[in-house]
């Protein structure tokens, strides 16, 4: 089977204008199997007007094979059956389909294709396990905020055995702070020895390989406000085997450019869907209800040439949980209130005509009823460099509003938030949709000190290692 290694890196002639006219007529290429694309060549790129693969052709700006398409192109790649000659069209594009400073060469056809099918069916060389454990919280390889995770959750969490996994790279500080997580009762730590599990996919890596049933994955800078082991008994995470939460972003109100026209769509072989995105600093998983998703999971993240992270497709590891889920037709409940924020407020004066100003700093995130369980320290991380409280009110969308007016984004304020380097949330004019609600009044309203005691504890820990070593 060649499915287009022959052709590959190979400097291709322009396409001849002869075989086209307004709109060229060949089809579509369906790819279901490895075999559909097999004996296809790259011919170039065919350029389409008016911001759209649909649109009348442009031949004057066709280009090669090896030749970059970047953002605010419209058209598609065109590939040859080297035995019939037959046309046929792949990776469509509008102009705003790729971020900046994305290159697409149409020469990887084949190799971007394979995604399609491959992911749906791929097979680890080292496959789940099970093992007799039940339930896990995981953290990111952080482990100075790790240690802070931990010991705070054994505050909140009664019956999750915490369990860390690791690739760090900081000898005194990883030895000193892995060796204090796991003395504490009920800790286990893994270490990660595969090499491509890094950064983000270290945690597509823990989550996989864990050898837990049913896996809370937090992020190391993301806390509970409340013992979170009642969403494993919720409804709606044992009628689907599992739950992820909502970023800030939803198509027609993104950061991330992902669109209807975004290339995800058809790099993945997953039709568009309108909803929010997926935000992964904490996913709950059945892991014996999902091995096939998982399987995809792990595919997405450590299998070169990882051509959704390569072409920026997604962002890490954001979106991937969903997509794999979404790819395998499998079962998931996504919570339906919105993030919200939690961070500082600057009050205007009585003689100020200025409106009162919401800067967030943490993510919000609620349970399928709809109350507080998350907070996601993800804009001003906890260290002992940064020892400012931040949790000082909580900004949330109003259960009656419509979802689809829910509007956040970035604003950059150093005047009146020097602290921050921008604010998450609705900045400005939110009391209508937004309610802000003061941390004071709430039943974590201790939980920043508390949470920067234990950060004092962990950097005692590493000083007194460096100090030894």
């Amino acid at each position: 089977m060649t499915f287009g290694n022959a052709v590959r890196g190979m400097q291709m002639l322009l396409p001849a204008t002869s075989e086209v006219n307004d709109k060229d007529s060949f089809e579509w290429l369906k790819i279901e199997s490895l075999a559909d694309a097999e004996g296809y060549e790259c011919v170039g790129w065919h350029s389409t007007q008016d911001c759209t693969p649909d649109g009348v052709r442009t031949p004057k700006r066709d280009r090669l094979c090896n030749a970059p398409v970047e953002r605010n192109s419209a058209g598609y790649c065109v590939v040859r059956h080297n035995t019939t000659g037959e046309l046929r069209r792949v990776f469509p594009l509008h102009c705003k389909s790729l971020r900046s400073d994305v290159k697409l060469y149409c020469r990887d056809f084949a190799s971007m294709l394979e995604v399609q099918v491959k992911a749906a069916n791929h097979t680890p060389v080292v496959p789940l396990v099970f093992e007799q454990c039940q339930r896990q919280l995981l953290t990111e390889n952080n482990l100075d905020a790790a240690t802070t995770a931990i010991d705070f959750s054994r505050g909140v969490i009664y019956s999750i055995h915490p369990g860390v996994c690791t690739a760090s790279t900081h000898p005194f500080a990883g030895f000193a702070t892995s060796g204090a997580l796991v003395n504490l009762p009920g800790v286990y730590l893994r270490e990660v020895k595969d090499t491509r599990a890094t950064d983000y996919n270290t945690k597509l890596y823990a989550t996989f390989y864990t050898a837990f049933d049913n896996v809370l994955l937090l992020d190391a800078d993301n806390f509970a406000v409340q013992d979170p082991t009642y969403l494993f008994s919720t409804p709606q995470f044992n009628s689907t085997g599992a739950m992820f939460w909502p970023d800030f972003w939803r198509p027609n109100r993104t950061n991330m450019d992902m669109t209807n026209v975004s290339l995800v769509w058809d790099l993945l072989g997953i039709p568009f869907v309108d909803m929010f995105e997926q935000e992964s600093g904490q996913v709950l998983i059945n892991r014996r209800a999902h091995t096939r998703a998982l399987n995809t999971l792990l595919y997405y993240g450590l299998v070169e040439p990882r051509w959704p992270q390569k072409l920026r497709a997604v962002f890490g590891d954001k979106d991937l949980f969903r997509f794999a889920w979404m790819k395998t037709n499998s079962s998931f409940h996504f919570i339906e209130r919105p993030a919200g924020s939690a961070g500082m407020m600057a009050k205007s004066s009585s003689t100020q005509t200025q409106p009162d100003r919401f800067c967030g700093q943490t993510m919000v995130q609620h349970d399928p009823k709809g109350e507080i369980v998350f907070l996601h320290r993800n804009a001003y991380k906890m260290t002992s460099k940064k020892r400012k409280r931040i949790w000082m009110y909580v900004q949330q969308y109003k259960r009656d509003q419509p979802p689809g007016l829910y509007d956040v984004w970035g604003v950059v304020d150093k005047d009146r938030f020097p602290t921050a380097n921008k604010c998450w949330t609705k900045y400005a004019n939110f009391t209508h949709r937004y309610a802000v609600t003061p941390v004071a009044s709430l039943p974590f309203r201790t939980m920043e000190e508390r949470l920067f005691e234990y950060v004092n504890e962990a950097e005692d820990i590493v000083a007194s290692a460096v100090r030894s070593a």
